[in-house]
Protein backbone atom coordinates (compact mmCIF):
# COMPACT_ATOMS: atom_id res chain seq x y z
CA UNK A 1 0.00 0.00 0.00
CA UNK A 2 2.89 2.37 0.81
CA UNK A 3 4.42 1.84 -2.62
CA UNK A 4 1.06 2.42 -4.33
CA UNK A 5 0.66 5.67 -2.40
CA UNK A 6 4.11 6.84 -3.46
CA UNK A 7 3.38 6.01 -7.10
CA UNK A 8 -0.01 7.76 -6.91
CA UNK A 9 1.61 10.82 -5.33
CA UNK A 10 4.22 10.93 -8.09
CA UNK A 11 1.55 10.75 -10.80
CA UNK A 12 -0.68 13.31 -9.07
CA UNK A 13 2.24 15.73 -8.76
CA UNK A 14 3.02 15.27 -12.44
CA UNK A 15 -0.63 15.88 -13.26
CA UNK A 16 -0.62 19.02 -11.10
CA UNK A 17 2.46 20.34 -12.93
CA UNK A 18 0.78 19.75 -16.29
CA UNK A 19 -2.37 21.54 -15.12
CA UNK A 20 -0.31 24.52 -13.90
CA UNK A 21 1.37 24.67 -17.29
CA UNK A 22 -2.02 24.44 -19.00
CA UNK A 23 -3.28 27.30 -16.83
CA UNK A 24 -0.32 29.49 -17.76
CA UNK A 25 -0.89 28.69 -21.44
CA UNK A 26 -4.57 29.66 -21.06
CA UNK A 27 -3.46 33.01 -19.59
CA UNK A 28 -1.09 33.53 -22.52
CA UNK A 29 -3.92 32.67 -24.87
CA UNK A 30 -6.08 35.31 -23.23
CA UNK A 31 -3.40 37.94 -23.78
CA UNK A 32 -2.96 36.89 -27.42
CA UNK A 33 -6.72 37.13 -27.98
CA UNK A 34 -6.89 40.61 -26.44
CA UNK A 35 -3.88 41.78 -28.47
CA UNK A 36 -5.22 40.19 -31.69
CA UNK A 37 -1.88 38.39 -32.07
CA UNK A 38 -2.84 35.67 -34.56
CA UNK A 39 0.63 34.10 -34.88
CA UNK A 40 1.08 33.83 -31.13
CA UNK A 41 -2.45 32.46 -30.78
CA UNK A 42 -1.71 29.70 -33.31
CA UNK A 43 1.48 28.80 -31.44
CA UNK A 44 -0.38 28.71 -28.12
CA UNK A 45 -3.12 26.50 -29.55
CA UNK A 46 -0.42 24.08 -30.75
CA UNK A 47 1.08 24.04 -27.25
CA UNK A 48 -2.36 23.38 -25.77
CA UNK A 49 -2.99 20.47 -28.11
CA UNK A 50 0.34 18.84 -27.23
CA UNK A 51 -0.23 19.33 -23.53
CA UNK A 52 -3.75 17.90 -23.74
CA UNK A 53 -2.29 14.79 -25.37
CA UNK A 54 0.23 14.49 -22.52
CA UNK A 55 -2.53 14.92 -19.93
CA UNK A 56 -4.63 12.29 -21.68
CA UNK A 57 -1.69 9.85 -21.65
CA UNK A 58 -1.13 10.54 -17.96
CA UNK A 59 -4.79 9.85 -17.25
CA UNK A 60 -4.53 6.53 -19.12
CA UNK A 61 -1.47 5.68 -17.01
CA UNK A 62 -3.43 6.39 -13.82
CA UNK A 63 -6.21 4.07 -14.90
CA UNK A 64 -3.88 1.31 -16.07
CA UNK A 65 -1.75 1.49 -12.90
CA UNK A 66 -4.58 1.78 -10.38
CA UNK A 67 -8.01 1.41 -11.96
CA UNK A 68 -10.65 4.02 -11.23
CA UNK A 69 -12.04 2.55 -8.01
CA UNK A 70 -8.69 1.58 -6.52
CA UNK A 71 -7.27 5.09 -7.07
CA UNK A 72 -10.35 6.64 -5.45
CA UNK A 73 -9.97 4.34 -2.42
CA UNK A 74 -6.22 5.01 -2.25
CA UNK A 75 -6.80 8.77 -2.22
CA UNK A 76 -9.58 8.58 0.38
CA UNK A 77 -7.30 6.60 2.70
CA UNK A 78 -4.36 9.04 2.48
CA UNK A 79 -4.46 12.63 3.79
CA UNK A 80 -1.56 13.79 1.60
CA UNK A 81 -3.20 12.40 -1.54
CA UNK A 82 -6.51 14.04 -0.55
CA UNK A 83 -4.72 17.39 -0.32
CA UNK A 84 -3.19 16.84 -3.73
CA UNK A 85 -6.60 15.99 -5.16
CA UNK A 86 -7.97 19.24 -3.70
CA UNK A 87 -5.09 21.15 -5.32
CA UNK A 88 -5.86 19.48 -8.65
CA UNK A 89 -9.55 20.35 -8.36
CA UNK A 90 -8.61 23.98 -7.67
CA UNK A 91 -6.33 24.08 -10.73
CA UNK A 92 -9.08 22.57 -12.88
CA UNK A 93 -11.60 25.17 -11.68
CA UNK A 94 -9.17 28.00 -12.51
CA UNK A 95 -8.61 26.51 -15.97
CA UNK A 96 -12.38 26.26 -16.49
CA UNK A 97 -12.74 29.92 -15.52
CA UNK A 98 -9.98 31.01 -17.90
CA UNK A 99 -11.49 28.88 -20.64
CA UNK A 100 -14.89 30.52 -20.17
CA UNK A 101 -13.29 33.97 -20.26
CA UNK A 102 -11.39 33.09 -23.43
CA UNK A 103 -14.55 31.75 -25.03
CA UNK A 104 -16.31 35.01 -24.19
CA UNK A 105 -13.45 37.09 -25.63
CA UNK A 106 -13.46 35.10 -28.86
CA UNK A 107 -17.24 35.31 -29.14
CA UNK A 108 -17.19 39.06 -28.52
CA UNK A 109 -14.41 39.50 -31.09
CA UNK A 110 -16.44 37.61 -33.70
CA UNK A 111 -19.44 39.86 -33.09
CA UNK A 112 -17.19 42.89 -33.49
CA UNK A 113 -15.74 41.56 -36.76
CA UNK A 114 -19.23 40.80 -38.12
CA UNK A 115 -20.33 44.37 -37.31
CA UNK A 116 -17.29 45.74 -39.11
CA UNK A 117 -18.02 43.58 -42.15
CA UNK A 118 -21.61 44.80 -42.15
CA UNK A 119 -20.45 48.40 -41.82
CA UNK A 120 -17.77 48.26 -44.51
CA UNK A 121 -19.09 45.41 -46.67
CA UNK A 122 -20.03 45.84 -50.34
CA UNK A 123 -23.73 45.95 -49.50
CA UNK A 124 -23.25 48.99 -47.30
CA UNK A 125 -24.54 52.28 -48.71
CA UNK A 126 -21.49 54.18 -47.43
CA UNK A 127 -19.17 51.99 -49.51
CA UNK A 128 -21.35 52.23 -52.61
CA UNK A 129 -21.13 56.04 -52.57
CA UNK A 130 -17.36 56.00 -52.17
Amino acid sequence: MQMESAKAKELLLEFKDKLKLFKSIAKEKQTAIIEFDHDRLEDIIGQEELLLEEISELEKKFISDFGRNNLKTLIEDNVELKMLRTDLEREIEEIKKLSAENKYLISHSLVFVRKLIELYGGENKINVKV
